[in-house]
């Protein structure tokens, strides 16, 4: 609509033109003006909508947030809080970028301070301190921003204290060399030029070269002394022996710069040539046996990009190497080096902080743990698992409960994940009740929130927690025989077919006879659960895993398919698998409650008899109250339980079992009432 607007008035100006009508030429223009300032205006306005909602939505989608800036830096040029917000907002969740740290730095330069863009460079190093390339621009910035040069140097000096270990950090140095060549500062640069040799850089050779010219002109100026040279180099230790500290170069500097002792001055110059000889033959040596590494592990800056799996392993490689060397300062640096081109990797989070507190550095394992599941892996469940264990290890159970509620909230895999794990941790720390609400509230926000495939899984692993807890009580096969049956009907309901292979594996060691299994269920139980799955491979299965069921069953069950009398008065756990078969039948199963915390209700549908207090007793295992409350006007009567045992379902498959038994044994007639069972 714009541009046609547009085309329009510039065909007026043309016409105008034509006609030599310069008032409606004026009029014109300001229309074709007007018009192009409006769509500007609607256009940065689609912007910061755009912007808003990646904000809030906390978008990770690293193209978008590039071409938002782009927008931004188009429409809001000289409007910096738009600007700032922009580049903080990408900043915080990107904080290797620097690149864009420099850009945002100059932004603030152009439109505020230079007190602003020095804020704005701290934000930069404290989120990336070992990136090399941020430091030599934050250098540079300070070469041309401060007057006082001790302040520049601090800074060089901090930088180098970081990233001096970097194999590519020869940029800095170079800069470093520049500035003071520029001050004539010659007792600076000695220093500079010695410590340039201590560790191998790409340009090592380059800063050995200028270390030798530069000692050469400070050994003519010796000699215009009339010092002989010889007796001098009588005074020289060999290479080998020299194994100089900060403090002991500082001597020699120091001597060095002392007219008034020639002789000393000419001695300090030998050791001080000495000292460099020996840090660069020992910096070769490193070079060689590191130099294959650093030219197999790729780009040294962060991009969302993955890497090659060869570049992986070639930092998996070159970490092994350092961490023998035994220099924990330069294995944390190589480390911290890694972790810019690999921040999106948990396998190098976890190594680094496994190494860390292995030598004894805790907060350091803290700190980057704090900025993987924070930061650069927010999204991703193995590191916020991975943070639940090591708080678990160091005595932290209220931040490895935290750890594990973090993470992608809507990722299905991780939510099972998150829970297992926690339960887990539970009940290695002895709160097995905890471990069993863990699952109570996992299976209410899975039917609160329609995962409903994840419901088998959990009921699963909940059973072992479950067994765990009544090992010794006689409920337990009770108990397990529900849980396998709710497990096959709930898959015949939902698409069941897609566990085929695990339900299958389940029921084989369920139903087959084993030391570990074999006083879970008896064997009418087993047979009636073989039946089950007979059903639900029959309407999810193929002709081949119906095949291989049937085969099992034949083997486990053949006197099922004999000509025989069936048994008219089945025990009472084998009423229990025959009342869930029909349960299914009639689809009356178990129904999650719709509240909105753990005290829910759970509904099964019993019979209409009223439980008396020493009826419930004689239900072993059962602890709990049972009250019945009838109304003539509702065609159902609630029984409420509240339940004052870790397992809570035990108490209703105890009443269950019992109102079911008690129905088949009186054969009085039922009609469908409710348990509503209390949690708490």
């Amino acid at each position: 609509m714009y541009l046609n607007l547009v085309v329009a008035c510039l065909n007026l100006v043309w016409f105008c033109k034509m006609g030599n009508y310069g008032m409606w030429k004026r009029l014109a223009w300001v229309i074709v003006w007007t018009s192009f300032w409006y769509a500007r205006s609607v256009n940065g306005k689609i912007i910061r909508r755009q912007l808003r909602e990646m904000i809030c939505k906390g978008s990770l989608d690293f193209d978008a947030w590039t071409a938002v800036i782009t927008h931004i830096e188009k429409y809001y040029l000289d409007d910096i809080d738009t600007i700032s917000l922009v580049y903080d907002s990408f900043l915080s969740k990107f904080p290797l970028c620097h690149v864009y740290w420099k850009k945002y730095v100059d932004h603030k330069t152009r439109l505020c301070s230079v007190d602003k863009a020095v804020e704005t460079f701290e934000q930069a190093v404290q989120s990336a301190t070992y990136c090399v390339s941020l430091w030599v621009d934050y250098c540079t910035f300070s070469i041309a921003a401060y007057e006082d040069p001790s302040d520049i140097r601090r800074l060089f000096k901090r930088g180098l204290s970081f990233v001096g270990k970097d194999y590519l950090c020869h940029t800095l140095w170079d800069k470093y060399i520049e500035f003071e060549c520029s001050q004539n500062q010659w007792s600076s640069l000695i220093r500079i030029l010695i410590q340039s040799l201590r560790f191998p850089t790409k340009k090592l050779h380059n800063y050995y070269d200028n270390f030798k010219k530069f000692a050469a002109i400070l050994d003519e100026e010796r000699e215009s002394m009339n010092i002989s040279s010889m007796e001098v180099k009588a005074e020289i230790l060999p290479c080998g022996t020299i194994d100089m500290s900060e403090s002991d170069i500082d001597n020699i500097i120091k001597n060095m710069q002392d007219p008034s002792n020639n002789s000393g001055c000419t001695k300090a110059l030998q050791n001080y040539l000495a000292t460099g000889e020996q840090f660069y033959h020992k910096a070769c040596q490193l070079e060689k046996k590191i130099h294959h590494f650093e030219a197999s592990i790729g780009r040294p800056f962060f991009h969302m990009k993955p890497l090659d799996d060869n570049h992986l392993a070639s930092w998996h490689s070159y970490l092994d190497f350092v961490e023998k060397q035994g220099d924990f300062d330069w294995t944390l640096k190589i480390y911290e080096k890694c972790l810019i081109p690999c921040a999106n990797y948990p396998e190098f989070w976890m190594r680094y902080v496994e190494f860390m507190e292995s030598k004894g550095g805790r907060e350091l394992s803290k700190f980057a743990l704090e900025r993987a599941t924070q930061v650069f892996l927010e999204k991703a469940p193995v590191i916020h698992i991975f943070n639940a264990r090591f708080r678990e290890h160091i005595g932290d159970v209220h931040g490895a409960r935290a750890a594990f509620l973090q993470g992608d909230k809507d990722s299905n895999s991780y939510f099972v994940e998150s829970v297992i794990k926690a339960a887990n941790m539970e009940k290695r720390l002895g709160n097995l009740a905890a471990a069993s609400s863990i699952y109570e509230n996992a299976l209410y926000m899975a039917a609160e929130r329609q995962k409903l495939h994840t419901v088998p899984l959990l009921y699963i692993h909940y059973s072992h927690i479950l067994k765990v807890n009544l090992d010794s009580n006689p409920l337990w096969n009770i108990i397990y025989a529900c849980l396998c049956f709710e497990l096959l009907k709930l898959l015949m309901m939902h698409e069941g077919s897609k566990y085929m292979t695990v339900v299958d594996s389940i029921i084989a060691n369920t139903i087959t006879s084993r030391p570990d299994i074999s006083q879970s269920l008896s064997t009418k139980d087993k047979e009636e659960l073989s039946c089950l799955y007979l059903e639900y491979v029959d309407l999810c299965g193929t002709n081949d895993d119906v095949r291989k069921a049937s085969k099992r069953h034949l083997k486990l069950f053949p006197h099922l398919i004999r000509t025989t009398t069936s048994n008219n008065n089945p025990n009472a756990t084998h009423q229990l698998l025959h009342m869930a078969i029909e349960a299914r039948k009639m689809k009356t199963f178990y129904q999650l409650p719709k509240s909105n915390g753990p005290g829910h209700l759970i509904q099964i549908p019993v019979e209409e008899q009223e439980l008396s207090t020493p009826e419930m007793a004689a239900v072993p295992g059962a602890t709990t109250s049972i009250s019945t409350i009838s109304t003539a006007a509702e065609p159902t009567t609630a029984t409420s339980i509240s339940a004052t045992s870790a397992a809570k379902p035990s108490t209703v498959a105890a009443v269950y079992c019992f109102n079911r038994h008690r129905q088949l044994s009186t054969g009085t007639s039922m009609k469908p009432y409710y348990i509503k069972f209390m949690t708490h």
